[in-house]
């Protein structure tokens, strides 16, 4: 398959995924640990014509998923291609253990890589590692972010909100923050598929819930004149005072995966029927949540409310 060509302007991101295979097992990964344990990944002939395919422009994003796509052989070849023969932006999506590796750090470091995007689930070393069922993995990935950092490498901290962790949302920024002040540190809510329905009785948890911890983390960020980009999260829960921070992509979303290849219009993020109350609501074309069926079953639309204005429209 090709991709058509975009739109004038379109700034699209493709998330490719090299291999499933994954060194985590985290609770509420979007990956089935059936589908992980396979290892399916592109064997080496296909992924540089996977690549190919997608028509990439220098605007373009392409974002290495998976799994865990720094473990993947073919990740720095994959790289070097799309780079040399396109030049466009490379995003990295990676759970940053192996990067506890300096040598290894280095490489990647000298990959010409936009950012990475790593996971810290808490301050606390034992909270992180029950998220990611690794012993260890804290320590690991805390180390890699030290070398990302000392070698000069922008990457971002994201934490994700469950129900064993989205108290320690404000401490965990803090500590992000005092130890990489130069890496962005992003917000997001829980989607409720994958490993997160198998262990929904771990980590599941309603919006309304975590919402004391999100804006208890922006009132600090906006004291600190920091932006902290939330995603995937209703907006009827976020203090209208604290909007500045809520973040929707603004592209046209490609994913070219072992078992699937399919598009997104990312400027709209439509996920299909919401809750009653977002009929009519002033910000549902920007508001942007993880609204599936196992969400609707185990908690209802009750907490959710209608905005009748939108603080920060034009």
């Amino acid at each position: 398959m090709s991709w058509p060509p975009p739109d004038v302007d379109t700034v699209r991101q493709f998330f490719f995924t090299p291999s499933y295979a994954c060194d985590e097992d985290c609770l509420m990964c979007g990956v089935p640990r059936v589908v992980r344990r396979s290892g399916s990944r592109f064997a080496v002939e296909h992924w540089r014509d996977e690549i190919d395919r997608m028509g990439l422009l220098p605007r373009d994003i392409l974002t290495f998923s998976g799994g865990e796509p720094l473990r993947a052989p073919t990740f720095a070849a994959a790289v070097e291609h799309a780079r040399s023969h396109y030049g466009c932006r490379i995003w990295v999506l990676s759970n940053g253990r192996r990067l506890y590796d300096r040598r290894f750090a280095e490489k990647v470091a000298a990959l010409g890589i936009e950012k990475l995007v790593v996971p810290v689930f808490s301050h606390d070393p034992a909270v992180h590692d029950r998220i990611t069922q690794t012993r260890g993995s804290f320590a690991q990935t805390w180390s890699g972010l030290r070398h990302l950092a000392a070698l000069g490498q922008k990457f971002q901290i994201k934490f994700i909100a469950t129900a064993l962790n989205h108290g320690d949302a404000l401490d965990t920024y803090r500590m992000c923050r005092a130890e990489f002040p130069q890496a962005r540190f992003v917000f997001s809510g829980l989607t409720m598929f994958g490993e997160a329905v198998a262990n929904a009785d771990q980590v599941a948890v309603r919006y309304a819930d975590v919402a004391p911890s999100l804006d208890a983390l922006l009132a600090e960020a906006d004291g600190r004149g920091d932006l902290v980009p939330v995603f995937i999260f209703p907006l009827c829960h976020i203090d209208g005072l604290f909007w500045r921070h809520y973040n929707v992509g603004e592209f046209e979303e490609v994913v070219v995966a072992p078992d699937r290849q399919d598009r997104a219009d990312g400027r709209t993020l439509e996920e299909g029927p919401k809750p009653e109350p977002c009929r009519g609501c002033a910000a549902r074309r920007r508001c942007v949540f993880g609204w599936k069926p196992a969400y609707h079953e185990r908690f209802g639309d009750g907490e959710f409310r209608q905005i009748r204005s939108d603080p920060l429209a034009a």
